[in-house]
């Protein structure tokens, strides 16, 4: 095999690892970012919930 096409396989390793990175790293962020959704959703029921407790109280 030449010397260019052992460089060109190379490069092409080189190119799809770093997709495969950036790939997962996007991934992460997702998984996070939804991880953070859902706390959030879980909060604001739980805040919801004590502000109907308190108002059946009050009522």
């Amino acid at each position: 095999m030449s010397t260019n096409c052992k460089l060109y396989a190379i490069k092409m390793a080189e190119l799809q690892l770093a997709r495969t990175r950036t790939a997962l790293q996007e991934l992460d962020h997702a998984l996070k970012s939804r991880s953070l959704h859902s706390q959030l959703e879980q909060l604001i029921s739980f805040v919801r919930e004590c502000e109907a407790r308190w108002e059946s109280l009050h009522t």
